[in-house]
């Protein structure tokens, strides 16, 4: 059976067709299961899953086993039969000999993995039934194992439920970690519930953790701190336990504040999963710590050869495939190296495959004076640890320096050429904000003005200013801000000191807590410190439109009926336009008749009216009508930008009573109908309907209406139609006519429609 399976193969590598015997039948497999074991969670540290554990053993080993593959199904249900799970497992199994049973074939170490979560199932324990079964193309086979396992459902919660108990809150100051001095946040924690117990964690691991973050502030402006990586004061744990002791340290040369003792207070934020969610402040503690002064420094590599010598073992099949020219299969190192402080890695240069040179580059970090750096070159390796080829203590002493290094050895490099510069870190000196309310192309805002200077910049530096605000525990840069005096909305300045003239606008900070700008280093993108207006946000009430209000009387709508015709014409600043869809909300207060009152959205065209018509009969008391209107627009969904108030009162509403008593009808001698109905319309309203017989050709219809009031001037009309035998009406006409039509209590209208020759409507 080897052999032929070898030839097989040979045969598929020349490109030749293999015939097999008509008796190895894929179709002819019998299936059972060996080995079969449940397996639950261990520690907390594995997915939550039931998982069956077992072996296949297939009873007809095959020939084509490589062509024959068979599909693996299962489902689990509940006692009473109920599906609570069903698939296939996601390999194949092939039907190749065993070796240690040549007999059989045997598919080893399979597993059916459901997670609990799925399941749908309260805490506690239950019998389900587990089914495996097998198939191959069409053809089903009989289930091959059928049995009842005992599942203990934990008690599960949603990952977003967490709830977090925080003691023992605390910071300590030069604390010693990787060899980099630091503050150090250390609490107790305890969970809910623990990463067994998360249902989202069939879908990630990842839901196993959670985010603490220590957010610094300045104890009397409450002002946050800057970081110089904002990640290096966030730390992840696992909830896998119910409780965890957790440190956090944050390197010195992170911590963007001049040198000097500092009254901060330190906060304890917790989010959760990528940062999607965020648990909020859970504690918070007041300390004070002395500042070491911060440097920006510059390590820049010229040149750096490793010693010639075999690092790996030579490679002849690399060599085999290789130019004559390539160093490929030789032994030579992938170089690389990394500069780090402590025992963190602050640059990592690119590799140079098979050389014995380094690629240059240039790290560029913030340290400490107390901070150990380091120069490493590595040979690096894609299946073992990297080789350390050499490593170089950088010296440098307290307050600025400089060193420059020319063909100087190290154990392990042959030469190098480098330099390494710190300077002190810029640092704000002197600064002073002030806002007030401004306009600016016909929008409202803050205009902030004020000056700010920083200590010397780094050669080849600029400031770089970004319009920021404070919203709850974070910062955010400001869109829509602009430079007064020039008009853009980037601002770099090349010196230590400069004086601003900024707008905000108002809709761009409506819900800051305070304004300001934001200082970074413009090329390295580093923060240099936030300068803000000492005053928290307050946005006054402005007016940014200009709101049109026409109201027109006597008007008459689409369906005829006469009323007035409030136009609105909300005129706004472009800016608003450009930022989403402009929203007015009109307001009608009646005085004499409350129940009309009305209080609509609307949303304006950019150009043009938008009107409400409202008709005379509806406001009942008739004429001296006080209406008091308001409209406010908004800008954004919800940020009002205008408001416009105004009172009228109408006089020309004469309103009068319509009750209509009888219908006389004398029809066209063509026409043939045995029954007419009938709809008496004000505007689009039915005020009187109903069905009448013909006689001899003449239709009389006594009406049972009620006093309906309209305008003199309102459309009235009369619509008749024929019934069909299944009873649905065909519509003939309408006549037309107004209150103000009748003489003497009667109206005649003379051939209103085809079919009808004489109408007469008769008033009280």
């Amino acid at each position: 059976m080897k052999k032929i399976g070898l030839v097989a193969i040979f045969g598929l590598f020349l490109g030749t067709q293999v015939v097999y015997s008509q008796t190895d039948n894929p179709e002819n497999q019998t299936f059972s299961v060996e080995k079969f074991q449940i397996k639950t969670p261990t520690n907390l540290s594995e997915k939550i899953r039931l998982t069956a554990k077992f072996d296949i053993v297939m009873g007809h080993p095959l020939e084509s086993y490589y062509t024959s593959k068979y599909n693996l199904h299962y489902s689990l249900s509940s006692a009473d039969g109920k599906i609570l799970a069903e698939g296939m497992l996601d390999k194949y199994l092939t039907a190749r000999a065993d070796f240690s049973r040549e007999d059989v074939a045997i598919e080893k170490d399979l597993e059916i993995q459901v997670p609990y979560a799925t399941l749908s199932l309260p805490a506690g324990k239950h019998d389900l039934v587990l089914e495996i079964w097998t198939s191959y193309l069409r053809k089903v086979f009989p289930k091959c194992l059928k049995k009842t396992i005992t599942v203990s459902m934990p008690e599960l919660y949603n990952y977003a439920d967490q709830k977090f108990t925080v003691k023992n809150f605390g910071i300590k100051s030069d604390v010693l970690f990787k060899g980099i001095l630091g503050l150090e946040a250390s609490f107790d924690v305890s969970y809910l519930f623990t990463a067994e117990q998360i249902r989202e964690l069939y879908q990630s691991m990842d839901f196993r953790y959670f985010a603490y973050t220590i957010l610094l502030k300045d104890a009397k402006t409450g002002n946050p701190v800057a970081l110089f990586k904002p990640e290096s004061s966030t730390q992840s744990e696992s909830s896998e336990k119910p409780f965890e002791f957790v440190k956090i340290h944050i390197p010195y040369n992170q911590i963007n504040l001049p040198e000097g003792t500092h009254q901060l207070k330190a906060e304890l934020i917790i989010s959760g999963y990528a940062r999607r969610i965020v648990f909020g402040k859970h504690s918070e503690k007041a300390f004070e710590y002395s500042q070491p002064a911060v440097y920006l420094a510059s390590f820049t590599l010229n040149n750096l050869t490793a010693e010639e010598k075999q690092y790996d073992s030579s490679n002849a099949f690399g060599r085999l495939f290789s130019k004559p020219s390539s160093n490929v299969g030789k032994g030579y190192p992938d170089l690389y190296w990394i500069v780090e402080t402590g025992a963190y890695t602050v640059y990592e240069s690119a590799r140079n495959k098979n050389s014995f040179s380094a690629i240059t580059g240039e790290a560029r970090f913030t340290t400490v004076d107390s901070d150990p750096i380091l120069l490493a070159a590595y040979d690096y390796d894609s299946f073992n640890v990297n080789d350390l080829i050499g490593v170089f203590k950088i010296p440098h002493t307290a307050g600025n320096y400089s060193l420059s290094k020319q063909n100087f050895v190290f154990p392990g490099v042959t030469t190098s050429n480098f330099e390494f510069k710190k300077t002190r870190y810029p640092s704000v000196l002197n600064e002073s904000f002030s806002a007030k309310p401004c306009k600016n192309g016909g929008v409202s805002g803050f205009c902030v003005e004020g000056y700010f200077s920083v200590s010397e910049l780094p050669a080849g530096e600029q400031i770089s200013v970004t319009p920021t605000q404070v919203l709850g525990e974070k910062n955010s840069d400001v869109s829509g801000c602009i430079n007064l005096e020039t008009g853009e909305k980037t601002l770099n300045f090349t010196s230590a000191q400069a004086g601003l003239n900024l707008f905000y606008p108002f809709y761009a900070v409506k819900n800051a807590q305070k304004i300001g700008v934001n200082l970074k280093l413009a090329t390295l993108g580093f923060p240099v410190g936030d300068v803000l207006v000492g005053d928290a946000v307050s946005i006054p009430n402005f007016d940014d439109t200009n709101l049109i209000i026409n109201i027109l009387e006597n008007q008459k709508d689409e369906t005829g009926l006469v009323g007035i015709r409030i136009e609105t014409n909300a005129v706004v600043p472009d800016t608003y336009w450009n930022l989403g869809r402009v929203s007015s909300k009109l307001k009608l207060n009646f005085t004499q008749n409350p129940t009309l009152n009305l209080d609509t959205l609307i949303y304006p065209a950019k150009t043009g009216a938008d009107a409400v018509f409202i008709p005379y009969y509806k406001l009942e008391k008739g004429e001296n009508q006080e209406i008091q209107i308001l409209e406010e627009t908004f800008s954004d969904k919800d940020f009002r930008i205008g408001v416009n108030t105004e009172k009228f009162t109408f006089v020309d509403a004469k309103l009068t009573f319509v009750q209509i008593k009888k219908i006389d009808i004398k029809l066209s001698k063509d026409q043939t109908a045995t029954k007419l109905s009938y709809k008496i319309m004000h505007g689009k309203n039915v005020i009187a309907e109903g069905d009448a017989p013909v006689s001899g050709g003449v239709v009389r219809i006594t009406c049972s209406m009620t006093k309906h009031l309209v305008h003199p001037s309102d459309a009235l009309s009369l619509e008749f139609s024929e019934k069909d035998t299944y009873g649905i009406a065909a519509k003939w006409g309408e006549a037309k006519f107004t209150a103000s039509d009748f003489k003497k209590g009667k109206l005649i209208l003379k051939k209103p429609m085809n079919g009808i020759k004489k109408v007469q409507i008769f008033v009280d």
